[in-house]
């Protein structure tokens, strides 16, 4: 079951594409510095077992983060919904990622990727 097509105008694409952007740019730098911290700690125990155990809560703070940083740019760029026009975040949930559809109205609020690049393509 595929999202359905979404309409929307240049403005608000290009806010979600600016949004996904950064979100995007934030993710790679958060997964380097997860790979890093994991051979540094990896480097400083010798032991496996060890290094996985003090490993889980750099796992548990990257997916906090992670979510920080997606309500963080819906909220940045002030992203609403096309069909209510109520902001699509005005806090953010550390343990929630955020959701291409609106809390209040239920409709798809967020235009997939495929969709922003044929956008991308077309202009």
């Amino acid at each position: 079951m595929g999202m359905q097509e979404l309409k929307l105008d240049q403005e608000t694409m290009q806010a979600q594409r600016a949004a996904r952007n950064m979100i995007k740019r934030d993710t790679r730098i958060l997964i380097y510095s997860l790979l890093g911290s994991f051979f540094l700690l990896y480097v400083l125990n010798k032991q496996f077992p060890i290094t996985l155990i003090l490993f889980l809560p750099i796992i548990i703070s990257f997916l906090v983060i992670n979510n920080w940083r997606q309500w963080n740019a819906l909220i940045v760029y002030q992203l609403r919904c096309p069909h209510c026009g109520k902001l699509l975040a005005d806090r953010v949930n550390f343990f929630l990622s955020p959701s291409p559809r609106c809390r209040y109205c239920h409709e798809i609020a967020l235009v997939s990727i495929q969709q922003l690049e044929q956008n991308e393509e077309i202009e």
